[in-house]
């Protein structure tokens, strides 16, 4: 078994490109099978240790998921239940029940209106907490083609549907990640999924060692800006550089 030490990481998100340089190297060690295993994170033994750092990684693989599948353009939208509704809008399966039936309907009235009815999609879950009613209602990230508010609003069939058309940007998607991140911080979710998804995101890429310095020199990102960079300490790696570029459509078509 051989090892290679490894001191630059990066995860490519569509445009979104995040390149990590650690002081100490993670070592790589090849395995029987040809496959690589990446010792730089451990476990923890405390249980609310533990979920803290779950709820941080579906957090930032939130915003890495919308970034690398929402490039140019997306819906933001919200479904409510009205006070009338049949179900216990406290309840999470029940609700999670209705979700599922509403992704058959928009299935079934895409196919009829001839278009392709595997749309992608990212949502949450968010408790109501104004008057305390604590009703359940959904946050959707999604390339739905244009349905009308009323139309959706009836696919839905459980009460309110509200709808904003978004372009991607750097600050567009902080915003949006940023607004989805409130569900999946909330105890009550605790047991449950943080977040939903369909099965057709495109997942981010991860690059290590000389493949990470290849792509960085291809994309010529090294020579801009960075949107966002910091410095900490990372207690495997020692001292950890952060940084974030966001690539243009345009520049990371002429990559692929």
């Amino acid at each position: 078994m051989s090892e290679n030490l490894i001191y630059t990481r990066i995860i490519a998100s569509g445009n979104l490109i995040e390149e990590f340089t650690y002081e100490y190297p993670i070592v790589c060690k090849k395995t029987s099978h040809g496959g690589r295993k990446h010792f730089h994170e451990q476990a923890s033994t405390k249980e609310e240790e533990h979920r803290k750092v779950s709820v941080k990684r579906a957090v930032t693989r939130l915003k890495r998921l919308l970034s690398a599948n929402f490039r140019a353009k997306y819906n933001f939208i919200t479904l409510t239940f009205s006070d009338d509704c049949s179900i216990n809008v406290q309840n999470l399966q029940e609700c999670k029940k209705e979700f599922d039936k509403f992704k058959k309907r928009v299935c079934r009235f895409l196919t009829k209106n001839g278009h392709n009815s595997n749309f992608k999609y990212i949502g949450v879950t968010e408790f109501q907490d104004a008057h305390n009613r604590e009703a359940i209602h959904f946050h959707l990230v999604t390339d739905l083609p244009f349905i009308p508010q009323e139309k959706l609003q009836a696919l839905w069939q459980n009460g309110g549907v509200w709808v904003k058309n978004c372009r991607s940007s750097v600050s567009t998607n902080h915003k949006i990640s940023h607004y989805l991140s409130k569900g999946i911080l909330d105890s009550r979710l605790n047991g449950h999924q943080r977040y939903m998804r369909s099965h057709n995101l495109v997942e981010p890429k991860v690059l290590y060692g000389r493949e990470a310095e290849e792509f960085l020199a291809q994309t010529g990102i090294k020579n801009s800006q960075p949107e966002h960079s910091e410095c900490y300490i990372n207690n495997y790696q020692g001292k950890t550089v952060y940084r974030a570029y966001f690539i243009p459509n345009k520049i990371r078509r002429s990559q692929q």
